[in-house]
């Protein structure tokens, strides 16, 4: 049985440990197994979650592979997205201890899993379409003309491709902090290798490698470093002990006395060159993946290691076509045809790579994202599938897998939810089990209330998940981090963060499947300063620590424990917070630009400036005594003076409203308007208010307003309609309470037509309620559809 070591274990485990492990995490290693044969079994028959977009990436691959002036591949992904997984999914293939399955059962298996979402159903034939016509622009030039129209080729070409000697290193596992951690590893890896080779008494390697550097010693000076004689003192040592059988623990002082001073150019060469030869004796190709390269505890080593790695590069390509002369690797076809490197790392250490290979970048590589390849929900729903079948194992974790499993159902719920972590798979279950742990009745209720089944019902229900991710936050002070409630934070009495995320989210277009593809849509640091120097505060030097403040502290979210960071900083260069500082001091006082610092917002701070930021509930914790969720049947409960909870979150909330829109309207005034001489119009055009495509932009207490007015109208409806509660007496505590939000969107010179034309609309609607039917009317709408129904029933047209 695959899943043995899992199922005995189970009786212990917890929702989190049991949602987040596999063979390759740290938890999974002690809960799944530590990646042992039957382990990966039980992994690649149970629980691999594959989508159309691998074969994509698959694809992508084998034809680097197969280039002839290519041979590098970086990975990208948002932290937890899965970039460890999908690495030992593709070493599994090269190393065939796994088969992709055929494009019909994959996409079979992908209905299967969202079989409760029709509309994402409709879609899957055509995104598996649109997959197959992008692996045959990959792979047209490298397949037989009439294959291509048969989609199983297309499977058939990858495992034929990418097939050969692989070679992983996790440069998280095994590094403690030292001063040099990507040598430290690099050197550990060699001599790993080294002592195998010695084991196997594989001296013929050793033999090759000795050849090559006898014949060619002008050759390998590249490589030497001056004053240093560890590359001779190497193969002095290859000729004299290792070529003559030496066991690796006679020997093994002497070679670590000797690669300590290596550095990764020297590292990354005899590994190379021993890989190459042994590979070659066996006419394989050799693909080296190197998985968290970036996870170093300075910054500055990436750097360091990506111009190693560029000069490595361009040595040995130089060196190479002499090797291949001396006819020693029969069977070579060229440095690029002969070994792929593949490094995958987090989308925030993208540029430091990919910037030193600015001239080079597009002749020696490919790069892809993956933070979006597989639906989170997926992941959830098989691990879903087979505990349901071993339920016996655990109850209590049965059923707390399936209450979270209804939660990721909702489509709405789960696209927010993951985008809200960036994609972060364990950081998002970590927090949905947490607030599950603590929170199980209202989940409970949640999934009641979802299963009424109304649109003003599921409205409700997202509120309740939405209320208790915020508690959550709340909690862990990341809402306090962002500065908000916290006066030493504020511009005009509100904070920045939200007006600098508008700012990127309406420059800055989504690149899902590539970053940096385009630059011309990165954000410098100078350009930052330059639009909102002026903006945050009368005084220079305020204006300065407020926006270094600002913008440090959402990209330092992401060590936060169960949350994720909102820009990212993409430079070559290590940045720090005092470097902020001192940029923007040497932007006023010398008018000089001397940083590469671009700014790219994030997935997680597109989600928190599109939706959580205007969202009731946002308000609700922050600004309500009551901490339970606005549909919580908690809230129907009346105090001493016949006063609903409700009411009370309601009115506090709209408090809260009204104080943050004359706020936002004086500053718009006061600055925009009367300072920078914007007008309306012109305004709304501008970067800092609120875009959408399919809608006319709208400032930030617009937003706020309308979204809370819908969100109070669908308690409303839920009250009346799902709770059967009396409609009459509904509508006279509530209805007034919508009609105080309109009177906030009445006589604005700010607010554009569709507040103009949402207060029109609504006060109609109202009115009829309050005034023609006395509040006794259980079935209109409040809203822009209902006036129409309404007006349409009155023979109004």
């Amino acid at each position: 049985m695959a899943c043995e070591y899992l199922e005995r274990n189970m009786k212990n485990m917890n929702a989190t440990h049991y949602l987040i492990c596999n063979p390759y995490s740290k938890l999974g290693n002690s809960r799944m197994g530590n990646n042992t044969k039957d382990n990966e079994k039980c992994f690649f028959e149970t629980f691999m979650v594959i989508s159309n977009k691998i074969y994509e990436r698959m694809a992508r691959i084998a034809n680097v592979s197969l280039d002839s002036a290519m041979n590098t591949v970086f990975i990208t992904g948002y932290r937890g997205c899965g970039k460890t997984t999908f690495s030992k999914i593709l070493q599994a293939i090269i190393d065939n201890r796994v088969q992709l399955p055929s494009f019909e059962l994959s996409q079979q298996e992908e209905i299967s899993l969202n079989s409760y979402d029709e509309k994402y159903i409709k879609e899957i034939p055509d995104l598996y379409l649109e997959s197959m016509e992008k692996i045959h622009a990959f792979i047209s030039d490298k397949m037989k003309e009439e294959d291509l129209e048969f989609p199983e080729k297309y499977v058939e070409f990858i495992h034929d491709t990418l097939k050969g000697i692989s070679r992983y290193i996790n440069f998280e596992v095994g590094i403690n902090q030292v001063e040099k951690p990507v040598e430290e590893k690099l050197n550990r890896e060699l001599k790993y290798f080294i002592s195998d080779l010695l084991i196997t008494k594989n001296i013929e390697c050793f033999e090759k490698l000795y050849k090559i550097y006898k014949l060619l010693p002008k050759s390998f000076e590249i490589f030497k470093r001056p004053g240093k004689r560890n590359w001779e003192n190497f193969f002095k040592l290859v000729e004299i002990k290792i070529r003559q059988g030496a066991e690796y623990n006679d020997i093994e002082n002497e070679i670590d006395d000797i690669l300590s001073d290596f550095n990764s150019n020297q590292l990354l060469c005899i590994f190379t060159l021993l890989n190459l030869i042994y590979a070659d004796s066996l006419n394989e190709h050799v693909f080296l993946i190197l998985d968290n390269i970036d996870v170093v505890f300075d910054i500055s080593t990436l750097e360091d290691f990506t111009r190693e790695f560029a000069l490595f590069e361009e040595n040995f390509s130089e060196i190479f076509p002499d090797i291949c002369e001396t006819d020693i690797l029969t069977n070579s076809k060229g440095f690029y045809e002969d070994i792929t490197y593949i490094f995958v790392m987090r989308e925030t250490s993208a540029t430091q790579v990919s910037d030193h290979f600015t001239d080079r970048l597009y002749d020696i590589s490919d790069h892809f994202d993956i933070s979006k390849d597989i639906k989170k929900r997926n992941i959830i729903e098989k691990k879903y599938q087979y505990i349901e079948k071993n339920k016996n194992l655990n109850k209590r974790l049965y059923d707390d897998i399936k209450n979270i499993r209804l939660l990721c159902k909702d489509t709405y719920v789960n696209g927010t939810i993951f985008s809200l972590f960036n994609n972060d798979y364990k950081r998002a279950v970590s927090c949905l089990t947490k607030t599950y742990k603590y929170n199980s009745k209202a989940i409970h209720e949640e999934i009641k209330i979802m299963n009424y089944g109304h649109s003003f019902d599921k409205h409700g229900a997202r509120g309740i998940v939405y209320r208790l991710i915020f508690n959550h936050f709340k909690g862990k002070r990341y809402f306090h981090n962002l500065g908000l409630n916290r006066k030493d934070y504020w511009v005009n009495d509100f904070t920045p963060f939200r007006v600098i995320l508008t700012y990127l989210n309406n420059i800055q277009p989504e690149h899902i499947d590539q970053f940096l593809t385009d630059d011309s849509d990165l954000v410098s640091l100078h350009q930052i300063y330059e639009d909102f120097i002026n903006i945050l505060s009368p005084t220079w030097k305020q204006s300065q620590h407020l926006l270094a403040d600002a913008l440090w502290s959402m990209y330092e979210l992401r060590k936060s424990e169960t949350w994720n960071h909102l820009i990212t900083f993409d430079s070559v260069a290590t940045v720090k917070k005092d470097i902020l500082f001192s940029e923007f001091k040497q932007f006023y006082e010398e008018k000089k630009i001397r940083s590469d610092i671009q700014i790219r917002i994030t997935c997680a701070g597109r989600t928190y400036v599109n939706f959580v930021c205007t969202h009731f509930e946002f308000f609700a914790c922050r600004f309500s005594d009551i901490d339970k969720p606005l549909f919580s049947d908690k809230n129907l409960s009346l105090d001493s003076k016949g006063i609903y909870q409700f009411e009370k979150i309601i009115s506090q909330v709209y408090n809260a409203v009204t104080k943050c829109c004359k706020k936002l309207n004086d500053f718009t005034n006061d600055i925009f308007i009367n300072k920078l001489k914007y007008t309306r119009e012109s305004l709304l055009k501008e970067k800092y208010v609120h875009h959408k495509e399919d809608r006319a932009p709208l400032f930030h207490e617009e937003r706020i307003i309308h979204q809370h007015i819908g969100y109070i109208e669908a308690y409303r409806k839920y009250l009346i309609v799902s709770k059967h509660m009396d409609c009459i007496l509904i509508n006279k505590r509530i209805v007034p309470l919508i009609e105080n939000y309109l009177s906030l969107l009445k006589d604005n010179s700010l607010y554009g037509s569709s507040s103009k034309e949402l207060y029109t609309d609504l006060m109609y609607c109202v009115k009829y309620i309050k005034d023609t039917c006395n509040f006794n009317n259980c079935s209109d709408d409040i809203s822009r559809d209902g006036a129409i129904i309404i007006k349409r029933r009155q023979g109004i047209t």
